[in-house]
């Protein structure tokens, strides 16, 4: 990983900011995007104190403009991207019955997952994290696994 530039979405917590903190620790240049700027910030010092290169971004996945400005954002910082990891996504109890809970939901977990991606297609690879659902979906958890 060493050098290379990646842009993790939803590296404000859970599994984007593990995978923000890795990829940093193997020597990644990393561009750490979430709609939370405190909590990416946080992360930002956390892989600053270990000696990696970050960029803090705030990022709605659910924004093109958003999403154009931090692809372009890590391309101008790092040279290119050759990395895309996509964490960003959310998980509303009421999504099921409730039109728009339903369609921010998918506005997030499915279109947000390929905004960035259809933009940073040329520079290099893009991985998609698929969260892990129990058997038996709960009311909180079938809009997520709808999406």
């Amino acid at each position: 990983m060493s050098g290379r530039a990646a842009l993790v979405t939803g590296a404000g917590s859970g599994i984007g900011r593990a995978t923000a903190l890795l990829l940093a620790a193997e020597g990644a240049r990393v561009a750490a995007a979430d709609c939370n700027l405190e909590a990416v910030e946080s992360v930002a010092v956390e892989i600053t104190a270990a000696g990696g290169e970050v960029l803090a971004c705030q990022l709605d996945v659910c924004d093109d403009s958003q999403v154009r400005s931090v692809v372009a954002q890590t391309v101008e910082a790092y040279g290119a991207l050759d990395i895309l990891v996509n964490c960003a996504g959310i998980a509303l109890p009421a999504a099921f019955g409730d039109e728009e809970a339903w369609e921010r939901t998918l506005d997030v977990n499915l279109k947000g997952s390929m905004r960035p991606a259809s933009l940073a297609r040329s520079w290099g690879s893009a991985a998609r994290i698929m969260r892990m659902l129990p058997l038996r979906l709960t009311s909180s958890v079938r809009s997520q696994a709808s999406s």
